[in-house]
């Protein structure tokens, strides 16, 4: 068995508003009215490769997830941004783990 991240991101920036909400006077606005000014993006790519004893390659999966969740000043999650990208890699797992799950027959001798 043989792994690949080709993909490990987890950011969290400000929206379009949010940088208006530095930068003005309507920042208030924004802020009471709930207008998301943050985001927080996680995207994961992983892929696995398995191979029989002779070093034969017999499948190969990829596992890929991609999330974004906007935020206001009511709910901000900033601080919640490594726990999200950890989600995302066990979600990117999880899609690994039914692929091979579906192939059992293949492996089974």
């Amino acid at each position: 068995m043989k792994g690949v991240i080709n993909k490990f991101v987890g950011k969290t920036r400000l929206t379009t508003y949010g940088i208006i909400s530095l930068i003005s006077i309507y920042g208030i606005l924004t802020w009471y009215f709930g207008i998301p000014i943050q985001v927080n993006e996680t995207e994961m790519e992983l892929i696995v490769s398995l191979y029989d004893t002779k070093g034969e390659l017999v499948g190969k999966y990829s596992g890929i997830y991609k999330d974004k969740d906007l935020t206001s000043i009511y709910n901000s999650n900033q601080l919640a941004l490594p726990n999200k990208t950890n989600k995302s890699f066990s979600n990117s797992v999880q899609q690994i783990r039914d692929q091979i799950l579906n192939d059992a027959t293949k492996y089974e001798k």
